[in-house]
């Protein structure tokens, strides 16, 4: 499977993503505790910021990118610093402010949720504020109210001015 990823064939590399993402959808915790996170999430990021493919392969390569990250986070959240680690808020960040397709930019708002419950000052620092709040009325409620609740996580560390001042 990660040869497949790695391929510069875009049906392996979409059969891969496929394969990887329905795996994910019914792991567990402990079914992901021996998973190569530390390989596997590199590539995925990489796909996602540079698919390299003609529109469509490059929609679908972008979106199974996203489900494999999101279920990642959502299965186990310490997940989040290895993608904070490999570069990933920059390239979901970008992909809030360049939105070409809506389902990555809705799972991209999803995952810079997550990430912000656990390193809320790295996403305020790689422009997930702007990001988050750049399109905000153009997505659905939930997406908006996740989007907020970002926003508030990077926030909350952040002292008031007044303490900076002294």
């Amino acid at each position: 499977m990660f040869r497949d990823l790695k391929s510069d064939d875009s049906s392996r590399q979409i059969a891969a993503l496929t394969e990887l993402s329905e795996y994910l959808s019914f792991s567990s915790e402990e079914a992901l505790i021996s998973f190569p996170m530390e390989t596997f999430i590199p590539v995925l990021i990489g796909l996602l910021e540079n698919p390299g493919h003609a529109d469509e392969a490059a929609a679908q390569v972008m979106l199974l990118c996203c489900r494999c990250l999101h279920s990642v986070v959502d299965i186990l959240p310490p997940t989040a610093r290895i993608i904070t680690a490999a570069g990933g808020l920059p390239v979901l960040c970008a992909n809030l402010l360049n939105v070409e397709y809506i389902d990555v930019a809705e799972l991209a708002v999803a995952i810079i949720e997550w990430i912000s419950e656990d390193q809320p000052i790295q996403v305020l620092k790689a422009g997930g504020l702007q990001a988050i709040l750049t399109f905000l009325d153009f997505f659905q409620i939930s997406v908006q109210r996740q989007a907020a609740n970002a926003a508030a996580l990077m926030l909350l560390p952040v002292p008031p001015a007044g303490v900076l001042e002294q």
